[in-house]
């Protein structure tokens, strides 16, 4: 008598290969979601970040894409599953969504507090540029390694004032946009006396050259790290004595690149000292301050 009953596929035995197939498709798919898919994302300036994203995909995809055939205890699994897809989504969400940001220094007073603690929006500025008065997160334009204010201090939090094509001035504190005097009800002026610019300085050629030459991309690792340390020291020393605080003479901001000042005038250490940023340092969009919790409210 013929048996009618169906015979149950023979279950292959998984192997070594098997695994070490998973993990380098996992790693390849990493590689063209961390590196590649930010080499196209050029608002994301903090090289390691990709990867990070190469990694952590690598790992989302092997433990919780593809988890059914991964050869380990069902518990155990569920767990790995979870912690992964976590981790995961919470980068991903601070990469390109939203980033918590502590003000550094003082220099955004009365607007932003010491300490105070705010969310910002990551996405603000991948295609376009800020609008002018936005409280923009931006990536110091000078390399850590030559940085006069020390490798910690990366991260500033500036009002965006002036744009490529557009001729920003300063006189007796007040600033001057394409010949119109900028209202600015943000601003705060701790001190009373105004200082004066070296017109001679300001007239030379190394003025502009100071406001340009440090974008942080210019010093390569491969150059000696000390002469460029020294350069960019020297460029500095010019625009202090060139600058008098309160005057600067009319400036054209070129292709590429932003002006901006904290809303404490007399006290921010910003454009007016270290030159104009490239707008690929932008880093995010200041949107809604949290901390002290009684004071939360959106940053404008």
């Amino acid at each position: 008598m013929a048996d009618n009953k169906k015979q149950e596929p023979i279950k292959q035995k998984w192997t070594f290969q098997d695994e070490m197939w998973e993990w380098t498709i996992a790693l390849i798919l990493g590689f063209v979601t961390g590196p590649v898919l930010f080499h196209f994302l050029p608002f994301i300036n903090e090289p390691s970040l990709k990867w990070y994203e190469f990694l952590l995909f690598a790992l989302f995809y092997r433990l919780v894409i593809r988890k059914a055939n991964l050869n380990i205890n069902k518990e155990l699994k569920e767990w790995v599953e979870v912690i992964v897809f976590a981790v995961f989504l919470v980068f991903n969400i601070r990469v390109f969504v939203i980033q918590n940001y502590e003000i550094p220094s003082g220099s955004m007073i009365p607007t932003l507090q010491l300490k105070d603690r705010l969310f910002a929006t990551r996405f603000s500025y991948w295609n376009k540029l800020p609008k002018r008065g936005d409280i923009i997160i931006l990536k110091f334009p000078i390399a850590p390694e030559i940085s006069p204010i020390g490798k910690e201090k990366t991260v500033f939090v500036k009002r965006a004032i002036a744009f490529e094509g557009e001729t920003v001035e300063i006189k007796n504190k007040q600033v001057i946009v394409n010949d119109k005097p900028l209202v600015e009800p943000y601003k705060y002026h701790s001190d009373s006396a105004v200082y004066p610019a070296n017109q001679a300085l300001q007239a030379d050629k190394r003025f502009t050259d100071a406001m340009l030459t440090h974008d942080w991309k210019f010093y390569s690792l491969k150059k000696n790290v000390n002469v460029a340390e020294f350069e960019v020291k020297q460029k500095l020393e010019y625009l202090q004595y060139a600058n008098g605080r309160d005057n600067m003479r009319p400036i054209v901001v070129p292709k590429g690149y932003i002006f901006a000042m904290g809303d404490n005038r007399d006290q921010s250490y910003d454009c007016r000292y270290w030159g104009f940023v490239p707008v690929s340092n932008l880093k995010a969009k200041a949107w809604f301050l949290y901390w002290p919790f009684k004071h939360a409210r959106f940053v404008k």
